[in-house]
């Protein structure tokens, strides 16, 4: 487990707010909330999950948002990942995308703002047109501090 730490720290340092174009895994959503604090959701989510792996890798917020005016929705999707699709299932959109690692620190409202931006400005320079979402996975959560700092898989889908 130690090692499986290292290795994903590892990987935080050298790609944290660095883009790259990436293909975004097929996941299967089993279920949606309205955001994480849904906490009356949360018994129908743990119904769900594989209790033998990480929560947050089962989870996986999708965000909307155009050019124009940024976010605009939000959704929390309980996922499984997937080789293939099976018809009458419900699946997160996947295909060629713009990854990044974020840094969120607890509290920090601007985190968003400066999300969007940084997957604006890095697509605009690159001539990349996104298709309006974004996939966001927690990945590694410390405590810093006196804050908790959380590191997230961001996934824009492009054309």
């Amino acid at each position: 487990e130690l090692s499986k730490d290292e290795e994903l720290w590892k990987q935080i340092s050298t790609q944290l707010h660095q883009p790259q174009i990436v293909t975004f895994p097929l996941y299967e959503s089993l279920h949606q909330i309205s955001s994480f604090s849904s906490i009356k959701e949360y018994d129908q989510v743990l119904k769900l999950v594989d209790e033998n792996k990480e929560l947050t890798s089962q989870l996986i917020r999708e965000v909307s948002f155009d050019e124009k005016d940024g976010f605009q929705t939000s959704t929390v999707h309980v996922v499984r990942p997937c080789e293939y699709k099976i018809p009458g299932r419900c699946y997160l959109n996947h295909g060629k995308s713009v990854h990044v690692l974020v840094e969120c620190r607890d509290g920090d409202e601007s985190v968003m703002e400066r999300m969007f931006y940084l997957f604006s400005d890095w697509m605009k320079a690159h001539d990349l047109i996104p298709l309006g979402n974004v996939y966001i996975q927690s990945v590694f959560m410390m405590y810093d501090k006196g804050c908790f700092v959380n590191y997230c898989h961001s996934w824009v889908l492009i054309k």
